[in-house]
Parts: C-alpha cells; sequence; structure tokens
C-alpha cells in the first residue's frame, strides 16, 4: 500500500504541520481507518483468539462520536476490489499475513491479523448511524482523491499513495489524528501537504509521480542496486537503507534541469528516461509500467472499472451502497479468491476449506461454469493457488436460467431454496428460531455436521443464549460473567481456535452468499445497541433489547477465551453446570437450538 518507507520519511523531514481540524468536511479511506482503529484501540483488541467485534464497535463509535462532536463530516469510501496488476503484490501480502497469523498463534513478536469479519462490522456501523459512505466498484484511491477535492477538504489516511496525489487540503495521518483528545470542538492533528514535501526536498511538483513511480508502488519499481543512494548521497543518513535510497531518488531528481519543458508529460517523460539511463537500464527496461504507474497520480479519473460499467446494474447499485461484499468484482473480473490467512492450526488444513462448499455456490452464481482461481495457505509456511469448479444449485434449467441473468429479480422462495442448499440445511426446521438467527443457525448446523466436536457447538449455543436473554442479574449471566478472568488467563488452545475460525469463515462466506441473494433469510431492522467499554476478551453487556444483524450476531456468538474455557475438556468444564442456572426462557431457547441442529445426528445433552 503506497510508496513503501514514504511514510516513514515524512515523519522524520519536518514534512508534516501541526493542524486544528473542526467545523469542516474530511474524506475517510475506511480500509486504512478500520485498521488503525483495531490495531491502535485503547486497550488493545484481540487477534488470537478470533476477535473481539463488541470491542472494535466501541472504538470505531467513540471516534465517529468525537468527529460529530467536533462538527465534523465524515465521508467514507470502501474498496471494491483489486486491479489484476496487483496480482503480485497481492501474494506478497497473503505471503506476509500468514508469517504474521503464524507469530500470533505462537505468541512471537511480529505483525497484525485482522479478524475476518471487521470490515463487515465497520460497514454495518456506517448503516446504523446514518454516515455518507460508498463502496468503490474498484480501487478507493481515485475516487478518494477526486471527492476530497470536489470538498476541498483533507484525506484521513495513512496510505502514502496520498502523499503522491495533488491534494488541495493535504492529507491527515490516522496516528497523528488525535481525537481521543479533542477539546472545544478541535482535533488536534498533523498535516501533510505535497507543496511543503516539495519545498523541503526542492523537486518540481510535477515530478513526484516519477518519484512514487521508480521509488517503488504496488505497480512499478526501478531496481537501481543502490545506484540512486550511491551517486546521490543524502546530507541526512540513517540507517535504513531504504529510506536513504528516497532521498537519492528526490536528489536525483532535484538536479535534473527541465524548466525549458512547459509540457507537464514531457517533463516527467524526460524525469523517467533520465532515471533509466542513470542506472544504466535504458536498452533493457520496459517503460509502459512506470508510465502507466504514473497516470495513476495524475488528476486521479474515475476509470469504466472504478465506476463498475462493466458490472451487471443491479450489482453496481448494491456494490456502491454496500450491500454487496466487493468479493464479487474480484470473481466476475478476475475469477479469484484471495483467502488471508487467520490464526490457527498451522498443522491442519486451511480453515477457509470448511466453507468450500459455500464459495462453490457462490462462484456458480456469479460465473456460471467458469472455474474460480484459489489463493490460500497450503502449509504453514507458503501460499499457493488452485482452480475450484463453481457448484449450480440443484434447480430446473429455467430456474437456473433466471438465477444465471436476472438473480436479482428471481422469487424470493427461490433464492432461499438455493442459499439453503448451498449451506446444506434445506432439511432444517427453522419455524422455532428467531428471525435474527436463522441464518447463523444455518451455518452453525453446516459448520458443525462437518465432525465438529460437541462441546464446540455448545460453547457457541450457549453464546447465543447468553445474547439473546440478557439479564443482568439472572445467575446465568452472573456465571458466565464470573468466567471471563479465567478465560483470559487460558493459553491458546489451537484445536479451538482452528475450530472457530472455520465457523467464522463459514458464518463470513454465507452472510456474503446471503447478500448475493438479496436477503433469503430475514435481516431484522437495525435498532439501537450499545455495549460497555471492552478490554481485550470481555463479555459483552446488551442493553438494548435487539440490534443490528451482524454486529449482534458477531457480539453474541464470539468470545475466545470464554469460547475456549467453554470447550475446554474434562470434569472442569463449565458447561457441566451452567445449563442449571438457566431460566426458563434460555433454557427453552438452548434446547430449540440444540435439537434444530443436532436433529437425526444424536442426543446430546448438557
Amino acid at each position: 500500500m503506497g510508496v513503501k518507507k514514504l511514510q516513514s520519511l515524512v515523519n522524520r523531514s519536518n514534512v508534516l504541520e501541526d493542524f486544528t481540524v473542526t467545523k469542516s468536511h474530511v474524506v475517510i479511506d475506511a480500509a486504512n481507518v478500520y485498521y488503525f482503529l483495531y490495531f491502535k484501540s485503547d486497550p488493545q483488541l484481540d487477534q488470537s483468539h478470533g476477535g473481539d467485534y463488541p470491542g472494535f464497535k466501541d472504538e470505531t463509535c467513540r471516534f465517529f462520536q468525537a468527529l460529530q462532536d467536533c462538527e465534523i463530516t465524515p465521508h467514507v469510501v470502501l474498496d471494491g476490489g483489486s486491479d489484476r496488476e496487483k496480482l503480485e503484490t497481492l501474494e506478497c501480502r497473503l505471503k506476509s499475513k500468514l508469517n504474521n497469523a503464524k507469530n500470533i498463534a505462537e505468541k512471537r513478536p511480529g505483525g497484525s491479523i485482522l479478524p475476518p469479519l471487521v470490515k463487515d462490522v465497520f460497514k454495518q456501523i456506517l448503516m446504523e448511524k446514518n454516515i455518507e459512505f460508498e463502496q468503490s466498484c474498484g480501487e478507493a484511491d481515485p475516487r478518494i482523491a477526486s471527492w476530497a477535492n470536489e470538498l476541498q477538504c483533507p484525506v484521513l489516511s495513512d496510505d502514502s499513495d496520498f502523499y503522491i496525489y495533488d491534494l488541495n487540503a493535504g492529507v491527515l495521518s490516522p496516528a497523528l489524528f488525535q481525537w481521543r483528545k479533542s477539546s472545544k470542538g478541535q482535533i488536534p492533528a498533523k498535516i501533510y501537504r505535497r507543496s511543503r514535501f516539495c519545498d523541503r526536498f526542492g523537486i518540481d511538483p510535477v515530478l513526484v509521480p516519477v518519484f512514487a513511480s521508480i521509488a517503488g508502488n504496488d505497480f512499478s519499481k526501478l531496481e537501481d542496486g543502490g545506484t540512486f543512494e550511491r551517486r546521490c548521497p543524502p546530507p541526512e543518513r540513517s540507517r535504513d537503507k531504504e529510506t536513504n535510497r528516497l532521498r537519492g531518488i528526490l536528489r536525483f531528481l532535484k538536479s535534473l534541469k527541465l524548466e525549458h519543458l512547459q509540457n507537464p508529460e514531457q517533463r516527467q517523460s524526460q524525469a523517467l528516461a533520465a532515471a533509466l539511463r542513470f542506472v544504466g537500464k535504458e536498452k533493457t527496461t520496459d517503460d509502459k509500467r512506470f508510465r502507466d504507474s504514473i497516470k495513476e497520480y495524475v488528476n486521479h479519473p474515475e476509470t469504466p472499472e472504478t465506476r463498475g460499467d462493466d458490472l451487471p446494474r443491479w450489482i453496481r447499485e448494491k456494490l456502491r451502497e454496500g450491500k454487496l461484499t466487493s468479493f464479487v468484482t474480484d470473481v466476475l473480473r478476475h475469477s479469484r479468491m484471495m483467502l488471508t490467512p487467520l490464526v490457527e492450526d498451522f498443522s491442519q488444513p486451511s480453515s477457509y476449506a470448511a466453507a468450500l462448499r459455500i464459495r462453490r455456490f457462490f462462484y456458480g452464481l456469479l460465473t456460471g461454469e467458469k472455474a474460480c482461481t484459489e489463493f490460500d495457505r497450503v502449509d504453514e509456511k507458503s501460499v499457493s493457488h488452485k482452480q475450484i469448479d463453481p457448484l449450480l444449485p440443484s434447480v430446473s434449467r429455467d430456474e437456473l436460467l433466471q438465477l444465471q441473468t436476472h438473480l436479482d429479480q428471481a422469487p424470493e422462495v427461490l433464492r432461499r431454496q438455493v442459499l439453503l442448499e448451498a449451506l446444506d440445511s434445506r432439511s432444517l426446521v427453522l419455524e422455532k428460531i428467531p428471525d435474527n438467527m436463522k441464518l447463523t443457525v444455518c451455518v452453525t448446523n453446516f459448520w458443525y455436521h462437518q465432525k465438529t466436536n460437541v462441546q464446540y457447538l455448545h460453547g457457541l449455543l450457549l453464546g447465543f443464549v447468553y445474547g439473546e436473554h440478557l439479564n443482568p442479574e439472572g445467575g446465568f449471566e452472573k456465571k458466565m460473567k464470573d468466567l471471563k478472568a479465567e478465560g483470559e488467563r487460558i493459553q491458546l488452545q489451537p484445536d479451538v481456535a482452528h475450530a472457530f475460525s472455520q465457523w467464522q469463515c463459514c458464518f463470513r462466506q454465507s452472510l456474503h452468499l446471503n447478500q448475493l441473494l438479496s436477503f433469503p433469510l430475514p435481516e431484522p431492522e437495525c435498532s439501537r445497541y450499545r455495549t460497555s467499554v471492552c478490554v481485550t476478551h470481555l463479555i459483552f453487556e446488551l442493553e438494548n433489547e435487539c440490534c443490528n444483524f451482524v454486529t449482534l450476531l458477531l457480539f453474541r456468538l464470539y468470545c475466545g477465551p470464554l469460547v475456549h474455557l467453554l470447550t475446554g475438556p474434562g470434569p472442569q468444564n463449565p458447561q457441566n453446570s451452567i445449563r442449571g442456572l438457566m431460566n426458563e426462557d434460555q433454557r427453552r431457547l438452548f434446547d430449540t437450538l440444540l435439537m434444530s441442529i443436532t436433529a437425526g445426528v444424536e442426543s446430546v445433552n448438557i
């Protein structure tokens, strides 16, 4: 993301200026900001047990409340997919994240892993709070840049690509955007302006995109073997060779005499040619990728792809509204799916294998019989890809044609039939299941019937019951709260972590399939919801009777250390005593869920 080490160079070069944000607009790079909110939260949020979604919701809501208190109007843009040219970059990121996930699982330092459902929760928060947002149909950067210039306001992002764009009102770094210290309607911050960067390093602003293209971004990099650092040594050397290289490139561009060229494109072309000659590669390097990279930063026009011109109209509209996952664009355009590594048991196959059937139906609805390439880990060290054949629903020829040509107009009963078939839940009796739990019960049924340990099922169902019938004074609730301190002290159990990573994979893919099918299983209306300020792994507290579909299910179902404790072996397992503490409504719900999922498999009791 962006130009490697440019952020570090900017921070060390007296480029940033003090700035106060108040009574203004700001365009937010969603992916960058929700990463920041999760990883830099106070207190720190869980990464090793599958995520702390209530803590993330609380942090995100406080962030947007701080903006509102300072009369700052946010405009949020989410990524809508990745470019074909970025395939090599995406593979490298997957390998890096695999290493991070393994470090976390083994409690070694190094790296972070975003829990798999954070983006879905973030979108739901935007909807709940009526915050203006749009999901791009492709790369979000051009839309972020153009929207910020339309509004004459800064961009909030740590993506150093925005240091290259000509943004009229500059860039705010989330790390230096001190929203927790807002006072008297103002938020102290630091702002980056491209003009100050150019003044600091003495280069023509027109050449900044050339600097980015040869320094190295997601599209291009000029391999110079240390030539820039060696032949244009910076006066202030650091121990970081990459930063020294950036300074050398800037000194080289500063030395060029191009003032006689009035046309900016000519100056850029001449500067690029000079750089290739300088490192001895003018005859061996195709400069097209550099020229294409430069164009990415100039005028930042929307392309047919970012507008979604190549997508069916209903998909384009749902994407922009955030009602459809951005994975759709990667499947339709590139026939690929990137499966981000999770914290799991790396001696077992990838957790994503548990949701393969659901993804195959997802591919079939989008591409027919065309295979899709999946990128996933193959062991604990490497990422590879393989071709996955889609699955088509077992329907009549006419119904299949309707699903493939006018999916959004297909009857609800047909769309529901397809969803239940994908989840292998056609025989599941849902009439007695609360509407806001039907999808999750189907997912849990699908997951459990893959030879999942019954204790893991009990852990999830206890989470269901606890969230659905919260009574702070009840013995069941008090017992669950008492367990949290003990749960926080237990070590990560690889088999438990793996099982619940599998569940999250199944849930996320089912959520996205349900979106693609226009919600054949009901989605309750969003209503008021509040959690207590959560520290890592704490049990959430629900004060309102119901809440947003996605966030309620996530808060209700996954509390890492508690689930680990509830699924432990032996007579000390608290499941053996906790059933007796339930009230009548809780016991009835637990029995209904358990019977629905285990019907025809075995008789199970706590």
